[in-house]
């Protein structure tokens, strides 16, 4: 008798130290520590507990899952609104100045009684600020084009030299401003690539513009096309600017992303080049690639699969 009632005992206080370890778990997670678990039971407690037990390290862990999720969420969050307030507070000084340029001129012009040449001046620099704002907003619109799913391609057989010359002639003045030089080294035999020829063209010249903000006077920019075998055609944009370091890079190719660096800070710009660019490139089947070492300068590099070559180039 007296075996059977110390029997009971035991078992009966060997369940409720089990219960006790569900309650005290319980009592954790209800106080915010959700690394808290009931942990594995001895082979003799009974299934009841045992799976009691196991559903409830479950919950556990999934609200531990939920609540790490959250978090990266609500830090995801925090960085966009960030990034946001950075673009408008940008995009303000982005859309001032050359408004303010246009207006004054304008009033120059319309007040001046000065000589003709001093018209023309007012004239082109009038021309260059609407130019400017102009990109601005064209890049925000095909920013917000790509995000949406929406930008439409307009392809047709194109030879790269011809894009060469026509996105040189759009940034040989700002060449010759910067004091840097462009070289160039473009296979005369190259096939004919059937892309969006305005597109690309827009991507070499942002390309070729960041090349020319970054490159202090006196450096270079070189500029190749060549044919790459069964891998199609390579086209290399090359300068010998600050340069970035990979961390740099990743924010460089981020939509208004803005490297916070001596000379690269102080240049003027969306943030949008580099990504547009790169878009642009790899939603017409290309690749793009950004190799870049602090002090030294950067490459870009851009492939286009045979496919997208055209032999009858006539």
């Amino acid at each position: 008798m007296i075996s059977a009632v110390l029997l009971g005992w035991l078992v009966s206080s060997a369940l409720s130290a089990r219960l006790r370890g569900v309650v005290r778990a319980t009592r954790k997670v209800r106080d915010g520590d959700l690394g808290a678990r009931v942990g594995a039971q001895p082979r003799w407690t009974p299934g009841e507990i045992r799976e009691l037990s196991e559903a409830f390290d479950r919950m556990a862990e999934q609200l531990q899952s939920d609540k790490a999720m959250m978090a990266t969420a609500l830090k995801d969050a925090r960085k966009a609104d960030h990034a946001k307030s950075e673009f408008l507070a940008h995009m303000s000084h982005e859309l001032r100045t050359p408004l303010n340029a246009i207006l004054g001129f304008s009033a120059m012009i319309g007040n001046s009684m000065g000589s003709t040449e001093k018209m023309a001046e007012y004239g082109q620099d009038i021309h260059q600020s609407g130019s400017h704002l102009l990109s601005v907003i064209n890049d925000i619109l095909n920013i917000s084009t790509i995000e949406a799913g929406r930008l439409v391609f307009s392809d047709r057989p194109t030879r790269l030299s011809e894009l060469f010359n026509e996105a040189f002639d759009l940034v040989r003045q700002q060449a010759e401003a910067a004091d840097v030089t462009i070289e160039t080294d473009i296979s005369d035999d190259l096939p004919m690539l059937t892309i969006d020829r305005v597109k690309q063209r827009q991507v070499l010249v942002n390309l070729l513009s960041n090349a020319l903000k970054f490159t202090p006077p006196g450096g270079h920019v070189a500029v190749s096309a060549h044919w790459d075998g069964e891998n199609g055609v390579l086209v290399s944009v090359c300068d010998t600017g600050i340069g970035m370091t990979a961390a740099e890079i990743v924010v460089a190719l981020t939509s208004f992303g803005q490297v916070e660096r001596g000379m690269a800070r102080s240049q003027e710009g969306t943030g949008l080049g580099l990504p547009l660019a790169k878009s642009f490139v790899e939603l017409q089947g290309g690749t793009f690639e950004v190799l870049s070492t602090p002090g030294e300068g950067t490459e870009i590099l851009i492939r286009f699969p045979a496919s997208k070559l055209q032999y009858a180039a006539e």
